[in-house]
């Protein structure tokens, strides 16, 4: 058996090389895109979730109207929609608040609430 001639196997194999590298760039290229858009969609859960959470500590303090607790939404800058919607909350509960009777947000702020029977029955 002959023995091939070096010329003929670096003919052979830098084209062969040639196409494995590209392919693995090509590769590569596809990995990192979807690395992209899978980091993408974690950062978009990460602030649906910080949403949720915002959104649970509000709406305890609008049941309770410790509206003190709702103050730090003035003061973010690019508030999501989420935000935006309990921003509108806080400003509308601030006016109504100068009309709500003292007795009445006292009994809100106290621990339980009121139960729909002391509503009726006219205990506040």
């Amino acid at each position: 058996v002959a023995k091939p001639q070096p010329w003929l196997v670096a003919a052979i194999m830098v084209p062969v090389v040639l196409i494995v590298l590209i392919v693995a760039g090509v590769f590569l290229r596809v990995l990192q895109a979807r690395q992209r858009r899978l980091e993408d969609s974690l950062h978009i859960i990460h602030r649906q979730l910080d949403d949720v959470e915002v959104a649970v500590g509000l709406s305890d303090a609008i049941a309770t109207f410790h509206l003190e607790k709702m103050s730090f939404l003035t003061q973010i800058q690019n508030p999501t929609p989420t935000q935006q919607s309990c921003l509108k909350i806080y400003r509308s509960l601030t006016e109504v608040r100068k009309y709500i009777p003292q007795a009445v947000l006292q009994h809100l702020r106290s621990e339980g609430g009121s139960t729909d029977d002391e509503l009726d029955e006219g205990k506040l």
